[in-house]
């Protein structure tokens, strides 16, 4: 059939998503290496996802691209992901700045630490062990990109951890309880439903805060590292909130209560305000 230009353009496979299409043809595909443990050995596929500056990413970004070492592999049909990646620095990407005490016997660099120390020597630790993880505490670490070792390590050395927030998630001035699991509070009327998987860390009272200006803090700072807000948006003059956000895979929810329960039911209490963040 050939078309008129009266109507869209359709692969021959309508029921299958284009980059599918394009991986049934040799066009985009790699020669399958050590890059493959993590990466797909379709460039579309590969592709198919956010930048650095979570703008997605389409095939105008390779095939209209500036960048030399771009134009020259597909000028020269070079697939190998070198040809454009040439500063690919996994190690970097890894290191997590440990403290120097620790370095005495363990590894900055986590890949290292888990690949090539001692103690994990036999245990054919791979890419896979940490990135194809069920384990919740190594899915929500690896998802916040956060290369804290209590992220996935509770204990050591007869001491207990202490994992930090992300990054992204910002604490409103005042004190911080440390985080601590969910799923303590699984079944509880006052949790946020299915964050049994993820952690929660609560503020102390304080008497000078407003519902109204801790969600101008939480809309405008939780947006400007990337989160958008899936419900929860105070109506006006509310004293209560649970807003939830979203990013990539990821939830946050923020609640701020000035009641003795944290789900706003019952009476104020004059010690005022606390906030819970719940994130997963």
């Amino acid at each position: 059939m050939i078309n008129t230009g009266a109507e869209p353009l359709q692969p021959a496979y309508p029921d299958i998503p284009l980059t599918v299409v394009h991986d049934l043809m040799p066009l985009h595909k790699i020669e399958k290496g050590s890059c493959n443990e993590c990466h797909s050995i379709y460039l579309t596929r590969e592709h198919n996802r956010l930048n650095s500056s979570g703008v997605q990413m389409t095939c105008a970004t390779c095939h209209s691209s500036s960048n030399p070492a771009v134009q020259l592999a597909i000028a020269t049909k070079n697939r190998d992901c070198l040809a454009c990646h040439t500063q690919a620095d996994h190690e970097a990407v890894h290191n997590g700045g440990l403290d120097a005490n620790c370095q005495t016997c363990h590894s900055a660099t986590l890949s290292v630490e888990h690949l090539n120390n001692s103690t994990t020597a036999g245990k054919n630790y791979s890419c896979d062990t940490c990135h194809t993880s069920t384990a919740k505490e190594v899915k929500r670490t690896i998802a916040a990109d956060s290369l804290n070792c209590a992220g996935c390590h509770q204990e050591g050395h007869n001491l207990y951890f202490v994992d930090k927030v992300p990054a992204d998630i910002p604490l409103y001035s005042g004190f911080w309880a440390l985080p601590i699991e969910a799923a303590i509070f699984a079944g509880e009327p006052s949790a946020p439903a299915d964050y049994d998987s993820g952690q929660v860390v609560m503020s102390n009272r304080q008497t000078d805060l407003t519902a109204a200006n801790i969600w101008t803090f939480y809309n405008l700072q939780l947006g400007a590292n990337g989160w958008t807000l899936n419900a929860g948006a105070p109506a006006a003059g509310a004293d209560y909130f649970a807003a939830e956000f979203v990013k990539g895979g990821r939830y946050v929810t923020v609640k701020c209560f000035n009641t003795e329960n944290s789900s706003g039911a019952g009476q104020p209490v004059s010690t005022g305000y606390r906030l819970e963040i719940w994130y997963k």
